[in-house]
């Protein structure tokens, strides 16, 4: 009996000791840690960093060819303790290059032979292709002079690249002299304190990381054609026609929905200084990822404004084809979202002094644009739209690794903007969250159904990929939210989203704020959900009812730890239910009830988690 004692011992001592290993932490981020730029507890560091870069840049962009040919002069800070021996300069727009690698069938009549750089200097020194590493559009340079610590370089650099006519991915032309451009500029890969330099090509898939910059452009687009941008215009003077301007100026001022630019002034051409020949538009814009622009003849422009909690207003646009009657409404919804955003979710003043909806296609998201087609149903509408001025705290704010773990913009946006949309359109999208659920329910414990911490760099089927950057981690959010409640829920992430404004967000930063503001050690969560080949599915072992008692035992069978709906019906058709919470399942497969019934049971039933059970049929046992 002693030996058996002791041997029961050290199983529940082993056991306890594997139910509470930390999680898997990558070298790189141990490392980060271990020098001072990330913490255990979720905050950066003493010694974090962050570099980036102030680009000034002069483009010509012309509506009929889709030519788009620019120059920049860029400076380049380097705030980090190590000597940089080389640059890396992002070509995005080499995606439709012949031969890059593409995760998408394009147009061939979009395929180029790609960005034509010429006049590549960095710091006075001339470099020439036979300098220069290009693959992807991966541009890697051997510096002839170093970088030092908390020093900066200077880069100039001209280019010429086509815009794609045919299909738009995310950008291109959406109409006659109408276009929504971004992937458009050289830009400085990222370096950073856990991965050095982003050397991974941009395949279509996995969107940018890109640092926080500061831009001034200068746009020249020949006339009628009106342009918008990701910055603020500042010479509004030289373009617009006085009426505009007022219009703008009061907009910029009003609580109200503004017409802007009407269908009637397109038809007089009364909106810019002059009829023919070309205008230049001046923008600026400071810390954001990337810099976009849109342009048309014949779009009109709804606008107005909202004060934000520190007396900041924000400007909102709607610009679109007056044949979609339903962009209409596009000022005012993306300014309730926008007030949601600030005011009751996250609670934190929304970060770019302007917004602007423009109706090209698809739903992409840009810093302070949004490109978006026309949705009639006013659930998706809202939906989208929500989702997509979201991505300006996930990942632009907060500054995270998209390409290498999408989930932590497309995960946590696919879930917050369902509460905006509930809100909004409370009868319309009453179901929404349900809808969430059954995306994920039909990959759930499939082959597609990977870990969320596989890295979405390497995962090239589409729909794998949508699984592990979109519906498993929204999955996994609505049930931490259905755990610790949605205002608990909001704080950590409010927390999360202050601590890693402008810099560089990782998962394990994420994680550690939450488990710091929940005041919980959510490893067991974490892992399942995040590191884990795992599935929802509950299922009943076994029962047994004696003298008024039932006990019965329910079986985790999937792995993921979610909460227990038991319902009980019993010879008199009384419903009991039994709730326990997720959290029963942290340290075992097996949960064994035992429960005084009044009457001899005769139902037994498990809630289907809303759909996402994957074996419902073992769910129910009718006893007679």
């Amino acid at each position: 009996m002693k030996h058996l004692v002791i041997f029961l011992l050290s199983v529940c001592f082993a056991f306890s000791l594997v139910a509470q290993r930390p999680l898997f932490m990558p070298l790189e981020f141990q490392k980060a840690i271990e020098k001072g730029t990330r913490t255990k507890n979720g905050l950066p560091g003493k010694n974090y960093w962050i570099n980036h870069a102030d680009y000034n840049i002069k483009a010509y962009f012309d509506p009929q060819t889709a030519n788009l040919k620019g120059s920049a002069q860029i400076t380049y800070y380097n705030n980090s303790p190590d000597t940089l021996k080389i640059i890396v300069i992002r070509l995005y727009q080499d995606w439709l290059k012949k031969g890059s690698m593409r995760d998408f069938v394009l147009d061939p009549n979009d395929i180029h032979n790609g960005t034509q750089v010429s006049n590549l200097k960095i710091d006075g020194q001339v470099y020439t292709k036979e300098k220069i590493r290009l693959y992807s559009g991966i541009m890697t340079i051997k510096l002839e002079k170093s970088i030092l610590p908390r020093s900066k370089a200077n880069i100039e650099i001209d280019w010429e690249v086509k815009i794609p006519t045919n299909r738009a991915v995310r950008y291109g032309k959406y109409g006659e002299r109408t276009f929504f451009i971004g992937y458009w500029y050289p830009e400085i890969a990222v370096y950073d304190d856990i991965m050095a330099w982003d050397t991974r090509p941009f395949t279509g898939s996995q969107e940018y990381y890109n640092d926080h910059n500061n831009f001034y452009v200068e746009l020249t687009v020949p006339v009628p054609n009106v342009v918008w941008s990701s910055g603020e215009l500042i010479n509004m003077e030289q373009v617009f026609d006085e009426k505009i301007i007022k219009r703008i100026k009061q907009a910029q001022n009003s609580e109200n929905i503004e017409k802007i630019i009407t269908q009637e002034d397109i038809k007089r051409q009364q909106i810019l200084k002059k009829t023919k020949g070309e205008l230049t538009w001046i923008f600026e814009a400071k810390q954001i990822p990337q810099f976009a622009f849109a342009t048309s003849d014949h779009y009109v422009w709804d606008a107005s404004s909202l004060k934000m909690p520190n007396n900041n207003r924000v400007f909102i646009s709607a610009v679109y084809n007056p044949e979609n009657k339903e962009f209409s409404r596009k000022a005012w919804l993306s300014r309730e979202i926008i007030k949601h955003y600030s005011f009751k979710l996250l609670k934190i003043p929304f970060p770019y002094p302007q917004m602007t909806v423009f109706n090209g296609g698809g739903a992409m998201e840009y810093p302070g644009m949004v490109n978006e087609a026309n949705f009639p149903d006013s659930c998706a509408d809202v939906y989208v739209t929500a989702h997509e001025i979201g991505h300006t705290y996930f990942p632009f704010y907060t500054g995270s690794n998209e390409t290498f773990y999408a989930w932590m913009d497309e995960g946590i946006i696919n879930f917050i903007p369902r509460f905006i949309a509930q809100d909004i359109f409370p009868e319309k999208c009453q179901d929404i969250f349900k809808s969430m659920i059954e995306k994920y329910a039909r990959t759930a414990g499939s082959i597609e159904d990977l870990p969320i911490m596989v890295s979405s760099a390497y995962v090239y089927i589409y729909s794998t990929y949508r699984n592990i950057a979109y519906n498993r981690p929204a999955f996994a959010l609505y049930q931490l939210e259905q755990y610790v409640g949605k205002e608990k829920f909001f704080e950590a992430l409010r927390e999360f989203t202050k601590r890693w404004a402008y810099k560089h967000s990782y998962p394990y930063d994420f994680f550690n704020t939450f488990n710091q503001i929940l005041g919980e050690d959510l490893t067991w969560f974490w892992r399942s959900y995040f590191f884990e080949f795992a599935y929802p599915d509950l299922s009943i072992d076994s029962y047994n009812y004696v003298e008024g008692k039932l006990s019965i035992t329910i079986k985790n069978t999937g792995g993921l730890p979610v909460a227990l709906k038991l319902y009980i019906t019993d010879q008199n058709n009384n419903k009991m239910l039994v709730q326990r919470k997720m959290s029963v399942w942290k340290n075992t497969d097996r949960l064994t009830l035992t429960l005084p019934l009044s009457g001899k049971p005769r139902i037994i039933e498990i809630d289907n988690l809303e759909g996402a059970d994957k074996n419902p049929q073992d769910n129910i046992i009718k006893l007679w």
